[in-house]
Formats: structure tokens, sequence, C-alpha cells
């Protein structure tokens, strides 16, 4: 059996515990800095993206969601999985008009976000979308969504007071405050 290291880490072997085309578990056996032994179970979601759609008046285009995980209607901004090989802006504009039918002219990387560092591996990139025109909806058949404009006040304070409780959607509305100096 080969071994190979993940930082101070060696790996004395991996094993699959399930997978589906979104999600995949794995559990690696481990041998400690400290020479003892354990295991480190991993779990690997397709990468995402999150946009901050706004208007030019800065209304955000938010979607409610129902989210079966966690059993309620989840208020988020427009989000969605990447494809395979799929560039992070390319799956943001994609989404944008699958979910919203709209499609924006200018767009400002807000970075990218881990969501769970200690056992999932899903990192989300975030944008800001400026400039709206119309485009063609296209959602997934799985996804029941309602979309609507909420001025970007109100949207902060719905962050603050954890009426928007997805992680990367918080994150990326903090980041547009501060980035436009909005409240």
């Amino acid at each position: 059996m080969d071994s190979s290291k993940r930082g101070p880490f060696t790996i004395k072997g991996t094993r699959e515990i399930y997978s589906n085309p979104w999600i995949h578990v794995s559990e690696d056996s481990v041998e400690r800095p400290d020479g003892s032994t354990g295991i480190f179970g991993i779990v690997d979601i397709i990468p995402g993206v999150t946009i901050v759609a706004m208007d030019e008046k800065n209304n955000v285009l938010l979607s409610h969601e129902f989210r079966y995980a966690v059993n309620r209607v989840s208020i988020e901004l427009i989000s969605g999985g990447m494809e395979a090989g799929e560039d992070p802006l390319d799956c943001a504009k994609r989404e944008l008009e699958e979910e919203a039918g709209v499609i924006a002219e200018k767009w400002v990387s807000l970075g990218c976000l881990d969501p769970f560092t200690s056992v999932i591996r899903s990192p989300n990139w975030m944008f800001l979308a400026r400039g709206f025109h119309e485009g063609k909806t296209a959602s997934d058949s799985s996804e029941i969504l309602s979309i609507e404009r909420v001025p970007f006040s109100e949207v902060l304070q719905m962050v603050m007071d954890g009426k928007i409780s997805h992680g990367a959607s918080s994150v990326a509305v903090l980041k547009v405050s501060r980035y436009l100096g909005l409240s």
C-alpha cells in the first residue's frame, strides 16, 4: 500500500463511503504527526457560485426555494452548482440567466468561500453582477423557486436578522456592503 501525505498527515488508505452526482463521501485512515492513527471523513460537494445580482436602484434578486436538507423555504441569492471543468464566472452567468432570466453586463469577483473547512470540500465563488437586461429562464426541473427584487438595505438587514441563513449568500451580501459602502 502506497502512503501519501496531506499536510502533516500520512494517508494509509482511503475508502469510498457514498457517492451520487452531487456529493462524494470518503474516509481516510491516517497517521497523525505524533504517530498515532485515526480517520478523517471528507464530504466533497460540487463547487458552486453565488451572485449578488443588483439593479441600477440597488435592488437585489433573491430566490425563495424549498431546501430539502433544512426542510424549509430558504431565502438566498441566486446560486448554483458548477459543471465539470466550468469556469466560475461562466457558471455564474449561466445560473443568473437560468434562474432569474437576466443577463448582467458588469461582474466583480467577491472571492471564494470554503463553507465548512473541517469536513466539507465545496468551494463557492461569489460575484457582484450589475447592468441587467432580460434573458431566458431555464430552471432545473428539481428547483421550485420564486425570484423577487428587494432593496439592498433590506437584504443586508435580513442577513443580520438571520432571515437569510445560506452561508455564501450572507458572506456575499456583507462583502458587497463593504465593497460598495452600502448599509
